[in-house]
């Protein structure tokens, strides 16, 4: 099957979903589903719950965000296998405080035919020396127009653990509480993930997670960054269900990281992500409140 059918057959399925939805939020079939958080997590192929230190974690396991050093601003685009209708991107900014940090987003995903929208507040803080508790709430909000709206809250947790220092680990439980949206009460998604980090060595990192949904089979996802230079980060990874191969490359230029991936689903193809970073650090803001 040839990548231009691919994505004819993706484009119906996207009809279908709206012929299904034959009366104001009945069937919510795919609402709110775990897209993509930045082109770094995807250059893992997703293997990111123990990844500390970085504002996407915010969206993956907010308890690895007491460990940022500065005031972090991260932006994100992606337009999945190219088709408009799918855009997506977000926002997230970090404050850390003392022990603690707190996370403030947004992310879109579709477009005026079909929108879902979330915001995010979340929290990171030490339960003991090097172990970490986080949460999030998202406020989510689905559109199709025609049809109106609905809305619901979802709560996620976190945990992060720094075992050595060559070697953290991480879980998170996204809609713990099992929310629901639409009339009929759809369940949206619950997942579990939980992976390690380690660094054999000090350019080299390497991730391994299980990510379970609880509608879907057991998804094993891994990746591998090498940084060859202070500024330069080369990353790639694979995931079993579905089949997915990504890289990406970090770039870093002063308090800027230029972040770029790309996926490639066994069945549907390619899609190209792009993540900008702005990381103000502690040390600096002192400076300047001198």
């Amino acid at each position: 099957m040839n990548g231009k059918r691919r994505i004819k057959l993706f484009r119906s399925g996207l009809i279908l979903l709206f012929l299904f939805l034959m009366s104001p939020f009945q069937q919510v079939f795919a609402a709110f589903e775990d897209l993509a958080k930045g082109a770094r997590p995807a250059g893992f192929a997703g293997a990111f719950v123990a990844v500390p230190g970085f504002a996407e974690s915010l969206l993956v396991n907010p308890a690895a965000l007491a460990v940022l050093n500065g005031i972090t601003v991260h932006l994100f685009y992606t337009k999945p296998l190219g088709l408009a209708e799918m855009q997506q991107g977000n926002a997230v900014v970090i404050f850390p405080f003392l022990k603690k940090s707190f996370g403030f987003g947004a992310q879109s995903f579709g477009n005026d035919k079909y929108g879902e929208n979330t915001f995010y507040a979340g929290f990171s803080a030490p339960i003991f020396k090097n172990l970490f508790f986080g949460s999030t709430v998202r406020y989510a909000n689905l559109n199709i127009s025609g049809y109106g709206s609905a809305a619901t809250f979802i709560v996620d947790f976190g945990a992060w653990a720094k075992l050595t220092p060559s070697v953290f680990w991480g879980t998170s439980i996204k809609n713990i509480a099992g929310a629901k949206i639409g009339r009929s009460g759809e369940e949206l998604p619950q997942l579990m993930t939980t992976g390690f980090m380690f660094s054999p060595l000090s350019q080299i990192s390497v991730t391994f997670d299980l990510n379970k949904d609880t509608r879907f089979p057991l998804d094993i996802r891994s990746g591998v960054e090498y940084r060859p230079l202070k500024r330069l980060a080369l990353r790639a990874g694979v995931a079993a269900e579905p089949q997915i191969f990504a890289a990406g490359f970090s770039v870093k230029f002063k308090n800027l990281r230029i972040d770029y991936a790309f996926t490639n689903h066994s069945e549907l193809g390619f899609t190209h992500l792009f993540s900008l970073t702005l990381i103000k650090s502690q040390r600096r803001i002192r400076k300047q409140k001198k």
